[in-house]
């Protein structure tokens, strides 16, 4: 706070507006040096307050009263500070609210005193809202409108006529408290707008630290509310009155000092406002307040998770606050009343929920396993917990874990939780009051733990439920996945590993890895029997083996199938990997799981139940390839020269005959009848169980250089985002590139106008006619995704040469960018590697675009040297893209010069 001597000088300096604003710069500067220091987020709003009071007062003084004291009874006017400023939470970069209070025979006065003090804050470039009123002003105004009652909830005087201000007190006092109700019902419905437009969750990847969810807005509700409805000025008043508990009052200000602190922190270093905790906002506070990196664990993800456990417990305790104030209807208490019944001496079952009723409360909270009991009852009955239960779950908790949860009868009454599909919305309600990292404490390292990319919407505790539930709302659902979910035998160990899948993030080196060990403790500690323990484990440890293998890998490749066939080894478990690696995907976050990760998916499960089932014979290539001629003889008939069809298929690679389906072979064969002998053709179709647009591109090899790459930038040129490609060079020159694209530009099917020039211009880049570097220019298309922070997702390279025979497959890992898909495949071209197909997808952490590749003599790349050089150049091209990415002109030119 502000000295004697400090408070002096400010007043002979009020006369000075150099002198004076001289003083406040040097006092807000110290402010900001404490604050750096020892990161006070509530002494910090305290100083500034004060400083702005010292400020407003030395002027009053100066100014309007010329030197009297600041209390002027009768004098009919009093300055009164209103909103933020009046409750005394002033932040670095808040606006001023003032209101001029004055009598109805003094209007005169409150001009004089509001010009005499607006003139000077504004040349000393404040931000000043003011108002103007009577008592009888601010009574019909506060009335009408909630947010102007709420500014007005906060009032405190500042200078002038204080029995004034007093008697404003008093008769506003009474208003709130006669109409206590309509206020609750207005600020109810203003919240619900507020999180409707700033994030329905707490776990956004860029909050709003005041408006989102958990934000310090639930905090201003709560006082709000409890002036409103209690009277209660202060939340110390509240939790000294018992109407917060101990554990919610220290929920309340632990939020409140450290989102202070944030928000100091961005206002000070912005030197404005500012409230979105953007991704660069995110490393830099990290760093502030000293989060350091760590091998398993980023600084800024230390931070985050601090963020989101502190947030989470400020929203859940401003919820169940809010629902305290809201009394049932009659008719609410009359229809509960007739369809109750009691269940386990302690509950009570409606149509609606289930409830302890106000008789056995006592008996709940002396009962250790009374709060498992109520979620297993809930579970049973199929209805959800009435929140005045789930409060009361919460306050049983509060103390801290019972030595009951952890004994064998809790572990086993948890664990017969998870057989039923209701296991999902259970897991939610125990995490929301604390129970489920009590009876599961592996689970309190997830709580909160965020993961630095754009990629996934929610933290680990958050996205670990939702894949539980997102499971099983497959039980009613139509389709393949939810058909194969309905047939899992052991759905308790799948919604389990479900749990526990992600449960190793955080903690050093491969999460599944680690995540098997912690799940091979959680399960002896529920005493699963061997083949339990083994299939649990088994689940956490390989749950991305699915996804990685549908979208990273080639499904035509038999060595791949097999492989994966063997490991499974069982159709039940193959159902139960479709179901997780579907369920994972879709708790990813929104738009995550598409109909193109659906059709791959699906596939690799329908060919690897055949391999599974043993109706999928595996024989040798060359009777494979004659089958699949054959195949394709019969299926054209006589659509082609009988000696024209014989060369086609001499000149067809044994790989493509495997590959390709008959009836897409044909659609080659017409088209590359009306190829011209110097000229491409370019045919698409819509696939609308897939949503993509497939496109195919027949030519020949020696028309121009590095044609995938080429064709590959110009839909990156056109906004096209490539799924998958297919590319097959003949032995007599004819080139057949297949791409799957989705045109974000549009929702379903692109018009044709887009696919028709989509077309003429594909053409136009293999013939020579258009360059990609002049397509980037014209199209001017900059990346859809902003970029995290350059570093922390730093891009790799993975060469694998075991998956294939007959290919080197290479996995580049880097953030998505518009163009970048044709550096790498530019990279390739220089490097001497002919791409033979490309699969490009969102991995559940991060981009990965994936190359099936051979050097110029047609083999796999083994040489460590050259595996070396393919590795480094593709970084550094990738990273020299990135790095780079300020503005279009530059990032055309990297497109036109990569090297």
């Amino acid at each position: 706070m502000l000295t004697p001597a400090e408070c002096e000088a400010l007043a002979a300096a009020s006369g000075d507006p150099a002198r004076l604003r001289e003083l406040i710069a040097a006092r807000r500067e110290a402010i900001r040096l404490e604050h750096a220091r020892h990161r006070c987020g509530g002494e910090t709003v305290a100083a500034l307050t004060a400083l702005m009071d010292a400020v407003l007062r030395a002027l009053y003084r100066r100014v309007v009263v010329a030197g009297d004291a600041l209390d002027r009874p009768g004098s009919g006017c009093a300055v009164v500070a209103v909103g933020g400023y009046g409750r005394g939470e002033l932040f670095p970069a808040s606006d001023i609210d003032l209101m001029f209070l004055h009598d109805p025979a003094a209007r005169g006065e409150g001009l004089a005193v509001s010009k005499g003090l607006l003139h000077p804050l504004w040349d000393l470039g404040y931000t000043v809202g003011h108002s103007l009123r009577r008592i009888r002003d601010c009574l019909e105004l506060g009335r009408r409108d909630a947010t102007i009652r709420t500014a007005l909830m906060e009032a405190r005087w500042l200078a002038g006529d204080r029995t004034l201000y007093e008697t404003f007190e008093r008769a506003f006092g009474a208003q709130l408290r006669k109409e206590s109700r309509s206020y609750l019902a207005q600020k109810l419905a203003e919240r619900q707008g507020g999180h409707d437009r700033y994030g329905s969750t707490v776990y956004l990847l860029e909050p709003d630290i005041k408006k989102s969810k958990g934000g310090l807005r639930d905090l201003h509700y709560v006082a709000w509310l409890g002036r409103a409805c209690y009277g209660a000025k202060s939340l110390d008043e509240l939790a000294a009155r018992g109407l917060l508990t101990a554990s919610e009052f220290r929920d309340l200000t632990e939020a409140r000092e450290f989102l202070g602190v944030i928000r100091n922190e961005m206002h000070f270093h912005a030197g404005k406002a500012g409230d979105v905790l953007t991704f660069d906002e995110q490393v830099r506070l990290a760093r502030f307040f000293g989060y350091e990196d760590r091998p398993h664990l980023l600084g800024v993800e230390r931070f985050m998770q601090q963020y989101y456990r502190l947030s989470t417990a400020l929203h859940e305790t401003s919820e169940r606050f809010i629902r305290r104030l809201q009394r049932p209807t009659m008719w609410r208490r009359l229809t509960t009343a007739v369809t109750a019944r009691d269940v386990e001496k302690v509950f009570v079952v409606t149509r609606d929920a289930v409830s302890v009723p106000e008789r056995h409360r006592a008996a709940f909270l002396v009962d250790p396993g009374a709060v498992l009991t109520l979620f297993a009852v809930a579970q049973a009955q199929g209805r959800p917990i009435a929140e005045s239960a789930l409060d009361l779950a919460h306050h049983a908790l509060s103390g801290g874990p019972s030595p009951w949860l952890a004994a064998p009868e809790a572990q086993r009454r948890f664990f017969q939780l998870f057989a039923s599909p209701g296991i999902g919305r259970t897991l939610d309600m125990m995490h929301r009051v604390g129970l489920l990292e009590q009876i599961l404490p592996e689970f309190a390292s997830a709580k909160g733990l965020m993961q630095f990319n754009q990629y996934h919407k929610y933290t680990v505790d958050v996205h670990s439920i939702r894949a539980v539930q997102a499971a099983c709302d497959l039980a009613g659902g139509a389709g393949r996945i939810a058909g194969a979910y309905r047939g899992i035998q052991r759905k308790d160990i799948l919604h389990l590993a479900l749990l526990l899948h992600d449960i190793g993030k955080g903690k050093g080196g491969d999460h599944s890895l680690i995540g098997e060990d912690i799940a091979a403790r959680v399960a002896d500690r529920l005493a699963l029997d061997p083949h339990e323990r083994h299939l649990l484990t088994f689940l956490v440890r390989h749950h991305l083996l699915m996804s990685h293998i549908a979208f990273r890998r080639d499904l035509s490749d038999e060595k791949v199938l097999v492989r994966f066939a063997r490991q499974v080894g069982q159709p039940d478990l193959l159902r139960k990997f479709l179901v997780f690696t579907y369920a994972d995907i879709q708790a990813v976050g929104p738009g995550t799981w598409t109909a193109w990760k659906e059709d791959l998916l699906v596939d690799l499960y329908a060919r690897a139940m055949d391999a599974v089932a043993g109706a999928r014979a595996v024989g040798d290539e060359a009777a494979r390839s004659a089958a699949a001629a054959a195949a394709v003889r019969a299926q054209a008939g006589d659509r082609f020269p009988a000696l024209w069809l014989d060369r086609q298929f001499d000149a067809m690679p044994v790989r493509y005959l495997l590959v390709t389906p008959p009836d897409q072979i044909i659609e080659h064969l017409e088209l590359v009848h009306r190829l011209p002998p110097d000229g491409v053709l370019v045919e698409s179709r819509w696939v609308a169980d897939q949503q993509t647009t497939e496109l195919t591109v027949a030519t020949f090899d020696a028309i121009i250089p590095g044609l995938f790459s080429k064709l590959a930038g110009a839909l990156a040129a056109l906004g096209f985002q490539i799924l998958s490609a297919q590319v097959f060079t003949r032995l007599d020159g004819v080139v057949i590139d297949t791409f799957h694209v989705q045109d974000p530009d549009y929702v379903g099917r692109p018009p044709h106008e887009r696919t028709t020039e989509l077309r003429r211009t594909l053409a136009s880049v293999v013939t020579g006619h258009h360059r990609v570097e002049d397509l980037f220019a014209r199209g001017a298309r900059l990346p859809r995704l902003r970029a995290l922070p350059h570093g922390l997702e730093p891009t790799q390279v993975e060469v694998d040469n075991e998956t294939s025979d007959d290919f080197t497959i290479i996995d580049v890992f880097a953030a998505d960018a518009q163009g970048l898909l044709y550096v790498i495949t530019r990279t390739l071209f220089e490097l001497g590697l002919s791409i033979y197909s490309s699969k490009i997808s969102t991995r559940l952490d991060q981009i990965v675009d994936v190359f099936y590749v051979q050097d110029a003599k047609g083999g796999k790349i083994i040489d460590p040297d050259r595996i070396h050089e393919i590795k480094e150049s593709l970084i550094a091209a990738v990273d020299r893209y990135v790095d780079q990415s300020s503005g279009w002109s530059e990032a055309e030119a990297r497109i036109a010069s990569p090297t």
